[in-house]
């Protein structure tokens, strides 16, 4: 009801034109890519919403970086959605929001100095910070890039039971005690390096 009282206030007044070229910055969560396809008549495909109908996934070709994880390892995606918004949103500045991958699936079960030597998320974290680097180098206008996360949390569709941080938390004890994993080290000396030569926020 609401969005048809401010239709009928602000119809004619506000056009395409006052919109154009207002973007302050893109922000992207970047943690995979999908392949799709096209459905046939005669199939209806699990949707979330009237907009997925037209197509259903596809399994495609990239490794499974975390175990049984809906995270796959795609850098080689996010460069081409880079380039893609370079090309075709006249080079906005774009901040990779929200980035990461969890611990290994069944990991939670091994002893903790074993989860903390996640050279998996090392991997991962260095696969895609290659991809920015290489678009700023071919002129993307890539302003910022926040890594998802500095400390174990939780995700609104894993709750706990996904570990996306780069610092385990330890939720069974009263100070929620944290402990930086082998990728957090990894990341501070990272950055700093690439901070010198990228000028990344």
């Amino acid at each position: 009801m609401l969005f048809l009282v401010l239709i009928e206030k602000i119809a004619g007044r506000i056009t395409v034109n006052n919109f154009s070229g207002s973007t302050d910055f893109l922000g992207i969560n970047y943690y995979l890519s999908h392949v799709v396809r096209g459905v046939t008549d005669d199939e209806t495909p699990p949707s979330q919403s009237e907009r997925d109908g037209s197509y259903a996934f596809v399994e495609g070709k990239w490794e499974k970086i975390c175990g049984d994880t809906w995270i796959r390892y795609a850098p080689d995606g996010l460069l081409a959605l880079l380039k893609y918004v370079k090309e075709t949103y006249n080079n906005i500045p774009v901040f990779i929001t929200e980035n990461g991958c969890p611990d290994i699936v069944g990991e939670e079960k091994k002893p903790v100095e074993e989860i903390l030597k996640d050279t998996h998320r090392i991997k991962y974290i260095t696969g895609h910070l290659e991809v920015v680097a290489k678009a700023i180098e071919e002129g993307c206008n890539i302003i910022g890039y926040t890594l998802w996360t500095l400390m174990d949390n939780f995700e609104w569709d894993d709750g706990f039971e996904l570990r996306f941080g780069i610092c385990r938390v330890d939720f069974e004890s009263p100070e929620k005690t944290r402990t930086m994993k082998q990728s957090a080290k990894f990341y501070q000396n990272f950055i700093r390096e690439f901070k010198k030569h990228h000028n990344l926020l």
